[in-house]
């Protein structure tokens, strides 16, 4: 028998509420849905039509990755309808070593951990 329609949003609002903020990759161990439905889903949750406001935000950003490879930074989610924490910058090899000193300095003062 198929879901009733929202359940699945309202699963994932419940979750965010009641668990606090989570990645998308621990929505969908906790919701049980396939990482491209959650994506859809998030989507959807985060935008604001005529008839239904924004239901979550993005609240920070975590830095992903084992150590020793390539680390990516994803979006946490929260619910609520505040807006959304924007990406930090990346950090480049090309970029001066002061440059690069000071955005890593601004993501420690903001809690992003490499």
């Amino acid at each position: 028998m198929r879901a009733a329609w929202g359940s699945n949003a309202d699963r994932t609002i419940i979750s965010l509420r009641e668990d606090g903020p989570q990645t998308e990759a621990e929505l969908v161990d906790r919701i049980g849905i396939t990482q491209n439905a959650m994506a859809g889903l998030l989507a959807r949750l985060r935008a604001s039509l005529p008839r239904l406001p924004k239901r979550i935000y993005i609240c920070g950003w975590r830095s992903t990755g084992a150590a020793g490879t390539k680390r990516h930074l994803r979006p946490v989610y929260a619910a609520g309808n505040l807006p959304d924490v924007a990406r930090p910058v990346a950090v480049l090899p090309s970029m001066s070593r002061a440059q690069r000193r000071s955005i890593r300095d601004a993501r420690a003062a903001a809690g992003i951990t490499r």
